[in-house]
């Protein structure tokens, strides 16, 4: 799995506000994503040690690409879901029985950062050259996942820039941006092609559009091209989100425009559930994590 974070300096807006803290678009994405890993590590544990049922590459794109994991440098992406245990950067005191969707997360391991332009380009190549290295030594595994958080529009993909200023996208498939997407989702495992999936969030005031099948709907042209950008939901997958209680149905793409926060954590919760279910071993099912609680706490 690959999670791909704007961290530009239009994230740096106030997104929501909650429990009496502020949220700018970047703060939700790390806050999310932390919880996420935390719920993925957890969910990995089997008997009183992580399992390494997953693969994990984080990357933050601003003006360059990094690891956003400062303790996991990019050399070192994908990472084992082992190695979740020992490069978090910061851990909260938090009381358990009472964890909202928007409470501290348990540990921290994303850098939180909002500075300089929009190289989403650069990041897609990146989760490209990662996911192809990985897929020659996981022929049969599950197809990875890149799961991209941004709240806006690609800066390094300079003829997209040109046409959006000129008011017309054109046709969008001679975009450089598209070229690379079309490419990551040529790539497959013997389960399936790899699957990208795309939120898109922002603090405007703007109609939301979730998990669509097609673009009857949707008139902003950056929404379209977002669209096109995103994986349709494998039938194989279907169930799973429709238990979730998502607006999923035959045809959707894993996509979201204007995301609110709760849609974004589920978004995550969907992408991150879907492949631990299939990368789980048959033979060796993880405990609930309290084993991992226990182990965790009892060095601190």
């Amino acid at each position: 799995m690959v999670i791909l974070i704007d961290q530009s300096s239009s994230m740096s807006e106030l997104f929501f506000s909650a429990d009496g803290e502020d949220y700018s678009v970047a703060h939700t994405a790390k806050h999310i994503t932390d919880k996420c890993l935390f719920e993925i590590m957890r969910t990995c544990v089997s008997g009183n040690e992580i399992r390494p049922y997953v693969d994990l590459a984080i990357i933050g794109y601003g003006t360059s690409i990094r690891s956003a994991t400062p303790k996991i440098p990019m050399e070192q992406l994908p990472f084992s879901v082992t190695e979740l245990q020992n490069s978090y950067i910061a851990k909260n005191e938090i009381d358990d029985s009472n964890i909202g969707d928007f409470s501290k997360p348990r540990y921290e391991w994303i850098e939180e950062i909002s500075n300089g332009s929009t190289s989403m380009l650069a990041a897609l190549e990146k989760a490209k050259e990662i996911t192809k290295k990985w897929i020659v030594n996981h022929p049969n595994s599950f197809p990875p996942m890149i799961l991209n958080i941004t709240d806006g529009m690609a800066t390094d993909d300079l003829v997209l820039l040109d046409r959006y200023q000129r008011g017309t996208l054109g046709d969008i498939s001679t975009l450089d941006l598209v070229s690379t997407v079309k490419e990551i989702q040529q790539l497959a495992t013997s389960d399936g092609n790899v699957l990208l999936c795309n939120a898109h969030v922002s603090p405007d005031e703007m109609s939301q559009i979730t998990y669509p099948a097609n673009t009857q709907n949707i008139e902003n042209p950056l929404a379209e091209l977002m669209f096109e950008m995103s994986s349709v939901i494998p039938n194989t997958l279907l169930v799973t989100g429709q238990e979730m209680g998502l607006p999923i149905q035959s045809g959707s793409r894993l996509f979201l425009y204007n995301a609110e926060a709760t849609s974004l954590l589920n978004f995550l919760r969907f992408g991150t559930s879907a492949a631990m279910i299939s990368g789980k071993k048959s033979d060796d099912k993880p405990g609930s994590g309290g084993e991992l609680e226990d182990k965790t706490n009892s060095g601190n």
